[in-house]
């Protein structure tokens, strides 16, 4: 059977914004935390590569065959890269950085090299709670979203997190509140 090239098959009905989020979410759902140790591997970085090598001409795989896949539609290409994108995530997983969860030296020519691991893992702190206060804000959780700016506040100034019962006295709520409190917190961040 005769393999057919990307260029001669359309892709002109296939929505790529929906095939993108979709990817997303897999990769999301592949990985049990932000990133695959060792590598700095991502959801996004997963599902951008594998949709990447597909749109990109001079890549030989993935290829699309509409003989053997049909027409392109939208559903169609998200489940066959959803596929591929669950045996990229094998193959990086199989990666020797993967297993050893090795430290890499910073790149020097990155403005995140140029910042100590501390202050990097800092920076991602930031980052994550900001992440995580956005969605207390969107699901309309207003104490989780005060408890994480108390939190995030201390980060900044290079104090440590504060404790439950600091975090309910400042807050004005119980010790036992501030529990269910990061119980949510923590639930948002899976």
């Amino acid at each position: 059977m005769a393999r057919t090239s990307k260029r001669s098959v359309s892709f002109k009905e296939v929505d790529w914004g929906a095939v993108s989020s979709k990817l997303l979410g897999v990769a999301r759902s592949l990985l049990r935390c932000d990133n695959l140790s060792g590598l700095g591997v991502g959801a996004q970085d997963l599902a951008a590569e594998v949709l990447l090598r597909f749109l990109d001409p001079q890549e030989k795989r993935p290829k699309w065959d509409p003989v053997e896949y049909g027409e392109p539609t939208t559903d169609g290409v998200t489940a066959f890269l959803s596929k591929v994108l669950r045996y990229h995530f094998l193959d990086v997983r199989r990666q020797p950085a993967h297993r050893r969860s090795a430290t890499v030296a910073p790149d020097e020519t990155s403005d995140l090299g140029r910042l100590s691991q501390a202050a990097q893992l800092k920076a991602h702190l930031e980052h994550r709670a900001e992440q995580l206060k956005s969605r207390a804000k969107a699901q309309g959780d207003a104490e989780a979203e005060l408890y994480l700016e108390l939190q995030l506040e201390c980060v900044r100034n290079g104090s440590a997190p504060l404790k439950n019962q600091e975090a309910a006295e400042a807050l004005g709520i119980t010790p036992p509140d501030i529990v269910n409190v990061t119980k949510r917190i923590q639930r948002m961040a899976q």
